[in-house]
């Protein structure tokens, strides 16, 4: 009973607007996997397990729901509906039965029941919600292992505030980019070649025969030794 005048301190700004399960690695006890109908009245089960590893969440239950179900057959009567392509819904349900260590054999409510009690592993995610109301926001997924085939442990949150600090992003480092960046600078601000000054030519020459053979000097230049002269005096 709290004494009158006193109460009990909240660290208000450190609790969490999520209501999801972080990201983490959990053992939990199945305490039921019951036949319940969704809102359409197709057949679905629903899984209640109370996590016991980390500590972190020890006592929390996780929920989760197997709709088998469909229009053509709500009953889930007909094997299409569970060896289908929409049968990801019953996939998912073997799979934990498989991982709960349930012999999987008889009806599909027997092998619930022999699944209460027994302990699985869960590797909750986290994805955003697609259709209906809650479209968008995040909500947890669950894949499942054996109990003892991973560490339990609090891998952290997406999109949340998290419990396991996420490592720094790499980056380029920038000096990379600025020595490619001068050296195209300098290449362009680079001065051209200084040519080298010729003779003037004889006066009994055109100019226009002696600019166009002027070119094909420069061209030329490369293949040539430098000392020598390519012209005659007439």
């Amino acid at each position: 009973m709290a004494v009158k005048g006193k109460g009990t301190p909240v660290p208000w700004d450190e609790i969490s607007d999520s209501s999801i399960f972080p990201v983490s690695d959990v053992h939990a006890n199945i305490e039921s996997l019951e036949n319940q109908p969704s809102k359409k009245g197709y057949k679905m089960f629903v899984l209640a397990a109370r996590i016991t590893a980390p500590k972190e969440l020890k006592g929390q239950i996780y929920y989760d729901r197997y709709c088998v179900g469909n229009e053509d057959d709500p009953e889930a009567m007909d094997p299409v509906s569970w060896t289908g392509p929409r049968a990801v819904a019953a996939r998912r349900w073997k799979k934990l039965l498989g991982k709960a260590g349930v012999a999987l054999k008889g009806t599909a409510e027997d092998a619930c029941e022999r699944a209460v009690g027994r302990e699985v592993g869960l590797h909750i995610t986290q994805r955003q919600a697609k259709g209906g109301p809650r479209e968008g926001e995040l909500e947890n997924e669950a894949d499942f292992f054996e109990a003892g085939a991973r560490e339990p442990r609090i891998l952290g949150f997406v999109g949340a505030k998290s419990a396991v600090a996420a490592p720094p992003k790499k980056r380029p480092a920038p000096v990379v980019v600025e020595e490619e960046e001068d050296d195209e600078e300098e290449e362009a601000e680079a001065p051209p070649p200084k040519k080298v000054k010729k003779s003037p030519p004889p006066s009994d020459v055109p100019e226009d025969d002696d600019e166009e053979e002027d070119e094909n000097e420069d061209e030329d230049d490369d293949d040539l030794p430098p000392a020598t002269s390519t012209r005659r005096r007439k």
